[in-house]
């Protein structure tokens, strides 16, 4: 009961941090480019990575703060399907490039947060 919980108030802060971040964000940036949906889902990719390299050297997280920040905290911050929505959207807007700079630019920036995290993680200890 204590990891649905954890997980459950983990996630409440992480949507409340997403929609925060994102109102700052959007509020400054005018462009079409989705940059607040970008921002978050690189950065949480980068947090969640470096948090598995520092598991990968000894750190030691209880199953309830494990689960209440990757799946949590982490799982609510980012989102996927919002990514997919507004690449969509681009799409249907004839924003043709747009849409494959933020495509290919999510995933390979992601994957690029996410090794530097990881690498950071493991260095760290």
């Amino acid at each position: 009961m204590s990891v649905l919980l954890g997980t459950g108030l983990g996630g409440f802060c992480g949507a409340v941090a997403r929609y925060y971040l994102g109102s700052l964000i959007m509020d400054r940036w005018k462009g079409s480019f989705p940059l607040s949906t970008y921002i978050i889902n690189i950065s949480g990719a980068f947090l969640l990575c470096f948090l598995a390299g520092l598991l990968q050297q000894g750190a030691v997280l209880s199953p309830v703060l494990n689960s209440t920040i990757t799946t949590g905290i982490l799982g609510a911050y980012t989102t996927f399907s919002t990514f997919a929505c507004e690449s969509v959207k681009l799409v249907e807007d004839s924003k043709w490039l747009t849409a494959l700079g933020y495509t290919f630019g999510t995933i390979f920036c992601g994957f690029l947060a996410g090794w530097i995290g990881y690498m950071a993680g493991i260095t760290i200890l």
